[in-house]
């Protein structure tokens, strides 16, 4: 038996829309730290380039494939290139990772594939077209001759399967669900990056690399011009609810999300406890948040969502 909504929405319809959105940002978000990465190789110093393995290793919660590649800085360039090779097609095409852009659009796509009453034919048309380009790939194809490009090529596809949702998708449950999904996803990138970074406090590029990950790059120089500070990157990543990625941001996001989906299908108790400890407004009360206990908060938000809308006891008919 399956939970309906307003429209008569499938509860694993919504489970998949959910999804679809969740593992389409992962791909989104793997893909910018992997351009942003592959592009330090040639020309910055060896401590950055392992910082920066460290730094998505450890907020993707993954044990890399080379242990030495994020142990020990090294001096060797034909040493770091291989490595760099490997750590990249284990993010990229791995079909043991669960986080590899590879794993990311074929779980969105069976999503999508399961739920395609729910989508319009050209956000699976998009979708599709994207699918079938990444499968006949592999790393040895694209490493040459400036692999960033092609980081940049699958960015621009996934920006494009989002606009398409935008333009061509009807704006009820399904759209709902599937942003719900894509916003979650994102405050755990945020607060998983950031938990990395400051663990790496003396890797100073990180920050930068932040800023750029974020699309921040720009509004921070105009907000704090001059030197790249930890403290003000941070301040405007936690609590600035005009940027987008910002956690403020997508707390508000996500409140009006919940706010829309329980009008139609009840108020959940739970779930607004649960939305009231993720709301970081005040920078005076909240400039030392632990960002470890804020990502279990999200962690537990994600049980909740799926405990009222995906999985439910025959009590609740």
């Amino acid at each position: 038996m399956e939970k309906t909504f307003g429209w008569s929405m499938l509860s694993r319809s919504a489970q998949n829309l959910y999804w679809l959105g969740r593992y389409l940002q992962r791909a989104e978000h793997v893909c910018s730290m992997l351009k942003l990465q592959v592009a330090t190789i040639a020309d910055r110093p060896h401590r950055e380039v392992h910082c920066g393995w460290s730094l998505i290793y450890n907020s993707l919660g993954r044990r890399p494939p080379l242990e030495h590649a994020t142990a020990e800085p090294y001096d060797d360039d034909d040493l770091m290139f291989a490595d760099a090779y490997i750590l990249a097609d284990d993010l990229t095409f791995e079909a043991d990772n669960h986080n590899s852009i590879y794993n990311c659009i074929a779980c969105g796509r069976e999503n999508a594939r399961q739920s395609r009453n729910c989508i319009t034919f050209a956000m699976w048309a998009c979708l599709n077209r994207f699918w079938l380009q990444l499968k006949g790939k592999d790393l040895a194809k694209v490493w040459q001759p400036i692999p960033e490009s092609y980081y940049d090529d699958m960015l621009g596809r996934l920006e494009s399967f989002i606009g398409t949702t935008i333009t061509t998708m009807y704006r009820n449950q399904a759209w709902h669900f599937l942003h719900l999904g894509r916003i979650l996803e994102q405050a755990q990138q945020t607060s998983s990056l950031l938990l990395a970074q400051q663990r790496l406090h003396d890797y100073r590029y990180g920050w930068v690399g932040l800023l750029r990950v974020f699309h921040a790059t720009s509004v921070y120089h105009r907000l704090y011009p001059g030197k790249v500070m930890a403290f003000e990157i941070t301040k405007l990543l936690v609590h600035d609810p005009a940027l987008p990625y910002s956690l403020q941001s997508l707390y508000l996001r996500l409140k009006d999300k919940i706010a829309i989906l329980t009008t139609a299908t009840g108020d959940s108790p739970e779930l607004t406890a649960m939305l009231a400890q993720l709301e970081v407004n005040d920078p005076a009360k909240n400039a030392e948040l632990n960002l470890a206990s804020y990502r279990e908060h999200l962690f537990n938000l994600d049980r909740l969502i799926a405990k009222r809308w995906f999985f439910y006891s025959v009590d609740e008919e």
